[in-house]
């Protein structure tokens, strides 16, 4: 009577080691797919950044383009009317033409300056969420790590 109670006992044991091991690894497996759902993301959220910004460079340098042809068009016109009505003139045009470069400068400054701080907000972006995945990582070797010590318990 008492070797069956201890076999008894012995096999409930037996199937509660199972249990938890079904549930490790179902735990283990969802894991798995929660990280590489996760890392695509992040692979799709980068891609999406680096294109988003390529767009917007793009459109920078031809919004650039077109300003500096107007301007040189502008310039030409007014060199143009200054021939035509002399040399006082003249030093009035170069005087704009200088005024005009330097808001040329002031505005691709600018520019850059936006483009830096678009770039250090993708750099913290993509910090930010390197340090998600790693936190995830780390989080899942801690399980796996309890997940082996409850297989060694049990199977000794």
């Amino acid at each position: 009577s008492k070797t069956l109670r201890t076999l008894v006992k012995l096999k409930k044991d037996q199937e509660a080691v199972f249990r938890k091991q079904r549930t490790l690894a179902a735990e283990s497996s969802h894991r798995r797919e929660s990280n590489s759902r996760k890392a695509a993301q992040v692979a799709r959220h980068k891609q999406q950044t680096e294109a988003e910004q390529r767009q917007r460079q793009r459109q920078l340098s031809l919004d650039d383009q077109r300003r500096e042809k107007l301007v040189a068009q502008r310039r030409k016109a007014r060199e143009a009317e200054a021939r035509a009505l002399g040399t006082r003139q003249s030093s009035l045009c170069e005087a704009a033409r200088r005024a005009e470069q330097l808001q040329l400068a002031e505005n691709r400054a600018r520019w850059r300056q936006q483009q830096a701080i678009d770039a250090a907000k993708a750099a913290r972006k993509e910090k930010m969420l390197a340090a998600q995945v790693e936190a995830v990582r780390s989080q899942n070797q801690r399980r796996a790590m309890k997940t082996d010590e409850v297989k060694r318990t049990s199977s000794s």
